[in-house]
């Protein structure tokens, strides 16, 4: 069990819910480039385990635009070929046929890690496979190559007398069943429980192969028969085809293992954030427009900090504290423009930055202002409930002490708070402009301390959109 402070180990789901914090940096210009930003495991990588092992060259320049297309406007369309640097759900799909083309025909390789990105490690990986099948070794995955990989796959998994696998096989087959299941687990299943990739087919890889079985409509018996393989590469593809499913972030450790997940639904983007049998979710107001956003989420006392990207971004700086910052790359979500991020941290963030290729500041967004900086941001207005908590800038703040009324208003980038008490009672607000009300709630009680600074200390219940039933304490001074 990680060590939290008393004022966190509370909550089993997220703190923080919304776009950040205070604004500090404008965003880059239109001509701002952007490259691949994976790294190698072996290099200067981030501190949690990201699904980027990959290098990408600078040289690999790619410009992008600093926001999202609309919904209706033209979006991207995935290249023909797939070379260094490409990202996307068809690179995905092309990693995965790679990986059982090694676990059937070239074993003495290491798997490649499934990541989107196509670095030296998947090139390698192709040049391998074009040498066997007799193509041109230039390592880039052109559509007919990809084509030929997936004949070569269904031709080397045709063989039922050695492919098929069960209970107490070990073989290579079982290998490329097993990554293939983890693959599967971390874009859809509620729980992020992995299994051991060892080619030997155990327990663990029974249950998983029955719980596919099951989903996929297939007889439950946990034998993985041809049949069993290519329904597993169709749900796959179908998750993130349809709805653009991406795993951005995943980890094991003694606690567990955990998942970070980036898709589409209903007009948005959104980030689940799995860990255990917990789970929660995160979501832009749109599919299209400046998505930049960051988010502080608590699940079964697993802290992460993690946000969706305009394409323009290429990686998020994470303050934990003045003297740790945590480089996190940022992920295409599927083989749309927009892109995520997200990283385990052990305490909740001071700041985030997001950077361009040229690490350029995009915007700074804050989760805390410190004592030393309020100054300069003028008084603080702060918001605390079980499953949420914020803090704003406080604009206006006007209290009558003989009638007990108050009205209170704060900004944060663009969202909006509002209080209102009139003998002791009222409402509170805060709005999230076009994506609605975040929180509404019902002030029941109303404390303030005249004197050079007014402070003040309001209570009451959360209501409907979210959190219903909540308590919630405001705390606040008025200068």
């Amino acid at each position: 069990m990680r060590h939290l402070s008393a004022h966190f180990s509370r909550r089993l789901i997220a703190c923080v819910v919304a776009v950040v914090l205070l604004v500090a940096a404008c965003s880059s210009s239109d001509e701002s480039t952007d490259v691949n930003a994976s790294v190698d495991s072996d290099a200067a990588a981030p501190a949690t385990q990201m699904p980027t092992t990959d290098t990408v060259s600078a040289q690999e320049v790619v410009v992008r635009p600093t926001g999202v297309p609309e919904p209706g406007q033209a979006q991207p369309v995935a290249p023909a070929d797939l070379g260094l640097g490409a990202e996307g759900a068809s690179v995905e799909e092309t990693q995965d046929l790679l990986n059982d083309f090694i676990g059937y025909a070239d074993t003495e390789r290491d798997r490649i890690r499934e990541d989107g990105v196509f670095g030296p490690n998947t090139t390698s990986a192709q040049q391998s496979f074009e040498r066997y099948a007799g193509l041109l070794d230039d390592g880039v995955a052109s559509a007919s190559d990809r084509s030929a990989l997936v004949e070569l796959v269904e031709e080397l998994e045709s063989d039922r007398a050695v492919t098929t696998v069960a209970l107490g096989d070990t073989s290579p087959y079982v290998g490329t069943w097993q990554t293939r299941l983890n693959t599967w687990i971390a874009l859809t299943r509620d729980s992020s429980q992995e299994i051991l990739v060892d080619n030997t087919f155990g327990g663990d890889t029974e249950t998983a192969t029955l719980d596919f079985e099951r989903s996929a409509g297939l007889q439950a018996d946990g034998i993985v028969e041809p049949e069993d393989r290519a329904a597993l590469r169709s749900a796959i593809a179908e998750a993130r085809t349809v709805s653009n499913v991406t795993v951005v972030a995943r980890g094991n450790d003694d606690d567990g293992s955990w998942v970070v997940r980036a898709f589409s639904i209903d007009g948005r983007y959104c980030l689940q954030f799995v860990s255990g049998p917990n789970s929660d979710e995160r979501c832009t107001a749109t599919l299209g427009g400046d998505i930049n956003t960051a988010y502080f989420v608590d699940v079964g006392e697993r802290l992460f900090a993690a946000g969706f990207a305009n394409p323009n971004v290429a990686l998020a700086n994470i303050e934990v504290d003045q003297a740790e910052i945590t480089q996190t790359l940022t992920r295409q979500i599927g083989d749309s423009l927009a892109r995520a991020w997200a990283s385990e941290i052990v305490e909740r963030p001071l700041a985030v930055q997001l950077l361009d290729s040229q690490l350029e500041s995009v915007i700074d967004m804050r989760f805390v202002v410190p004592t030393a900086e309020q100054d300069t941001f003028g008084a603080i207005l702060s918001i605390e409930a079980p499953s949420y908590s914020e803090s704003f800038i406080l604009g206006t703040c006007t209290f009558f002490e003989q009638s007990s009324d108050l009205v209170v208003q704060g900004e944060l980038s663009s969202l909006t708070m509002v209080a209102r008490a009139t003998n002791g009672t009222g409402v509170i607000s805060i709005d999230g402009g076009d994506s609605g009300f975040i929180v509404n709630g019902e002030i029941e009680t109303i404390e303030a301390n005249s004197g050079d600074d007014l402070g003040f200390l309001l209570t009451g219940t959360l209501r409907e959109p979210n959190f219903a039933g909540e308590s919630f304490v405001v705390s606040g001074t008025c200068g």
